[in-house]
């Protein structure tokens, strides 16, 4: 049974952002583990979390949150019988690359469901979670160090020779220009697993000594296969392929020792590369499980032991350590971008100077023309008040055309934005129907001054009651995409809740799943967790933005389309919300730690602050001064030519509702403070 669905939603973790992208690798590796897990368990074969892995399942009980790969470890005896052993099934979509193979170039094996590195192929979708990154485990396999430590020398020197001839071989593709050789071959958008490398492949001795002269790397292999063979007495064909050659004698050399002969245990050319002599063996003996990602993993016994010995004080976290670049995804992404000539990012959002939201572009809001009607009503009332003795009946009967007129466009801006049951509509009526009855006795000569203010006495009480229950009111909506984000806002909706004067509507959005190709499932979804019982909860059906036009809009959602996982429906981004309000408030449903464009974790703020909720609402409400300061320096990346002052007024320090319980209140009404009084 694997994860279910929600696991693979954008996450927080110690303080580092996890995108969904991430997490969807994640949760295909986990399902791999649990396929290896039983497979090993069902043939009797013994494996260990390794490194980072072990890392993570001792001290986080999962990935480590800045880690995007699995590492495992396995006795070369235990490894050979796998390989052999899943890579005789027929109907098994996993397998294992290994140096041996034709088709496969690194020391470093690997357990893969795929041949190919990104596949949009429907079957190899199926397999990956809708991901088009191949799920792939890194298998150390641990080798015996001989006690001998001249034979260990030349053992450790043989190795290292034939991993430089490798080196040497892959560095020929890289230094060709022809587009058929480049690092990543693209069909489609199918990317190879390490590039064709078809000239590494099948480059021959003879090949190579005929280009030495004119090719320093071609000299440069050949001088180490002259070391190989002098370390190995091994002779080489000159005719056939040299890397599968080198690749078998490789395999031989790191695997030629016996247990009998070893006390420390070895897993090339990894533990070589880091000069580390090996591990007692002993510390492999005994296995116990741990818990990963919800799942039980082997792991040896003495893991604490282990983990000293490679990361000293392991319990000391330190971001941005893994050898390679992460996430291993963002050079595939940009290949997939460059070979298919999107017309835009569909992974990252961008941002021009000249689409930066102006505020006199948003939709004129019910409330403002009620404002301007009631100002026509004010003039027309008072001219009633002031000039009816010189008026004559035609001049009369347009006046109260007109004073009905406008009470009526009012009293149909109200009901289309607030509905026929507000408590203005009857004082309205009865306005309109007073105008009407001194029009219809103006004509009779039988106009008196009660009626007359008797229609002012109406009057006043139809304005004082528009501006009291109506004008001077917040309709306040706070858009929410999932329960369990719910605690973003709720201490804010406790507080404008708490207002007499403010109307407060939660709508839940629906939103839909994303296929790989970052382009909408048709399914629409509904979160259908309940929020707690006091909170007014609409629909989108029962609630239209765009006619109710609500004072403020708090989203926790500030992703539009631009999100791995998940989407909204369009009417719900934040490039169409801020038309329809006058405060469009951007709350990040996370708090992130503090960093600067100097810490690794930099790579991660085009997944959260680099998006449209911080471009188009107006206010974005972060934690601290210095995630405002990260947010304002992530948000200039986006386009220069932005001044820094338009992203200044908008993301704001005002605190985060999800601070501490007992801050909560304290932030929430500061919130409330900094967006009330800018809207009196």
């Amino acid at each position: 049974m694997g994860l279910p669905r929600e696991y693979e939603d954008d996450e927080v973790r110690e303080g580092f952002y996890i995108n969904g992208m991430m997490k969807k690798i994640w949760a295909a590796q986990v399902d791999a583990l649990d396929f290896l897990n039983d497979y090993c368990k069902k043939h009797g074969l013994r494996w260990f979390m390794a490194y980072g892995s072990l890392l993570g399942i001792v001290r986080h009980h999962g990935f480590i949150p800045w880690d995007d790969d699995c590492d495992i470890w396995m006795f070369r005896d235990d490894f050979n019988r796998l390989f052999n052993l899943l890579n005789s099934e027929k109907n098994c979509s996993f397998r294992i690359c290994e140096s041996r193979m034709s088709d496969y170039d690194c020391y470093t094996p690997v357990l893969t469901n795929s041949n190919v590195r990104v596949s949009f192929d429907e079957e190899a979708l199926k397999r990956n979670r809708d991901e088009p990154y191949s799920t792939t485990i890194d298998l150390f396999v641990l080798d015996y160090v001989s006690r001998n430590k001249k034979d260990e020398e030349w053992r450790d020197a043989a190795v290292q020779t034939a991993v430089n001839v490798n080196i040497y071989l892959n560095a020929l593709d890289k230094k060709s220009d022809s587009s058929e050789n480049k690092e990543l071959h693209a069909t489609s958008l199918d990317l190879s697993f390490e590039g064709v490398k078809s000239k590494t492949r099948n480059i021959t001795i003879e090949e190579l000594e005929q280009g030495r002269k004119e090719n320093s790397v071609y000299d440069a292999a050949l001088k180490e296969l002259d070391n190989l063979a002098l370390l190995t007495d091994h002779k080489f064909s000159k005719t056939e392929p040299l890397l599968p050659q080198i690749n078998l004698v490789y395999t031989g050399l790191v695997s030629c020792f016996k247990e009998e002969e070893s006390d420390l245990l070895r897993a090339y050319p990894n533990d070589l590369y880091y000069n580390f002599p090996g591990w007692d063996k002993h510390l492999f003996d005994v296995t116990v499980e741990m818990p990963f990602e919800g799942r039980l993993f082997p792991v040896p016994s003495a893991y604490d032991k282990i983990l000293h010995g490679i990361y000293g004080d392991y319990n000391k976290r330190i971001i941005g350590t893994a050898i390679h670049q992460y996430p291993f995804f963002d050079k595939y992404e940009k290949e997939l971008l460059k070979n298919n000539e999107l017309a835009f990012n569909p992974y990252h959002f961008t941002c021009r100077k000249e689409d930066m939201p102006d505020p006199e572009k948003k939709f004129p809001s019910p409330k403002q023309t009620v404002r301007e009607y009631l100002s026509i009503l004010t003039r027309l009332q008072d001219m009633v008040d002031n000039r009816l003795a010189e008026m004559d009946e035609a001049d009369i009967e347009e006046v109260s055309r007109n004073l009905q007129n406008v009470a009526i466009a009012i009293g149909n801006q109200i009901e289309s934005s607030r509905g026929t049951d507000h408590a203005c509509i009857p004082t309205i009526e009865a306005y309109c129907e007073q105008v009407y009855q001194c029009f219809v006795l103006s004509t009779k000569g039988e106009l008196t001054l009660e009626n007359l203010k008797l229609q002012q006495s109406l009057f006043e009480t139809m304005r004082n009651q528009i501006q009291t229950e109506y004008l001077n009111r917040k309709e306040v909506l706070f858009l929410l995409d999932r329960s369990k984000n719910w605690k973003a806002l709720e201490s804010l909706w406790k507080v404008f809740s708490e207002d007499p004067a403010a109307d407060v509507y939660v709508l839940m959005m629906p939103f839909f799943y994303k296929n790989a190709d970052s382009s909408l499932k048709e399914e629409k979804n509904l979160d259908q967790n309940d929020l707690p019982d006091e909170v007014h909860v609409v629909t989108e059906e029962s609630y239209s933005i765009a006619t109710r036009h609500p004072d403020l809009i708090f989203t926790v959602n500030g992703y539009d389309y631009f999100n791995y996982i998940r989407s909204v429906p369009p009417e719900f981004y934040t490039d169409v919300l801020w038309k329809y309000t006058k405060k469009l408030v951007y709350i990040p449903w996370f708090k992130i730690d503090a960093f600067t464009e100097n810490d690794p974790q930099w790579v991660t703020v085009k997944y959260f602050a680099q998006i449209p909720g911080v471009f188009y609402a107006d206010r974005t409400v972060v934690q601290s001064e210095p995630v405002r300061n990260l947010y304002i320096k992530a948000a200039e990346e986006m386009d220069e030519d932005i001044p820094v002052s338009f992203w200044e007024e908008k993301i704001v320090s005002w605190g985060s509702p999800l601070d501490d319980s007992e801050k909560q209140t304290d932030v929430a009404e500061n919130i409330y403070r900094h967006l009330v009084q800018n809207m009196e």
